[in-house]
């Protein structure tokens, strides 16, 4: 490596990183040459997503504002007055879940206008992941698996007497 030439996170080769305090309090110490993370999952769907849901693939990153209520992290875009934090991160899978708590993870989320039939450019049809097998079935609430930075900020504690 050349004199003066730098790694992807800004640090010069050989200096170690300073220590980060996740949310649990634990110090990373990671090598600098590793980037750690860890996996989240948020809910995303209801009437949240059925109002104008962006779609959401495997593989995009994502910033959104996010809640935790029943002890879940759900996802909003509506501005509403709870205590939300802003998280970033990259999409490992989406899943849907069905109102008998099935589960099965899907190729990707589509958005509101394709969900409900108003997309020219998509049918808005659930697909199995890895299979491409179109579902039968029908829901609103689905579940997305981010990978985010150890030391990303989230919420606490539940939001209480809110109305879903």
């Amino acid at each position: 490596m050349n004199r003066g030439a730098t790694i992807r996170n800004g640090r010069n080769p050989g200096e170690r990183p300073t220590p980060a305090r996740g949310p649990s309090g634990i110090t990373n110490t990671a090598p600098p040459d590793r980037v750690t993370n860890m996996q989240i999952e948020v809910s995303v769907g209801g009437w949240e997503h059925e109002c104008c849901g962006a779609a959401i693939s495997r593989t995009d990153i994502v910033t959104w504002q996010v809640f935790r209520h029943r002890g879940e992290l759900i996802e909003t875009h509506h501005g509403l007055e709870l205590a939300t934090v802003t998280i970033s991160g990259f999409v490992v899978d989406v899943r849907a879940r069905f109102n008998d708590n099935e589960v099965i993870e899907i190729d990707r989320l589509p958005s509101a206008a394709a969900l409900s039939g108003n997309d020219e450019h998509d049918d808005g049809v659930l697909v199995t992941a890895w299979t491409e097998i179109a579902l039968e079935r029908r829901t609103e609430e689905f579940l997305v698996r981010l990978e985010v930075a150890d030391d990303t900020v989230l919420p606490l504690s539940d939001v209480r007497h809110i109305h879903l």
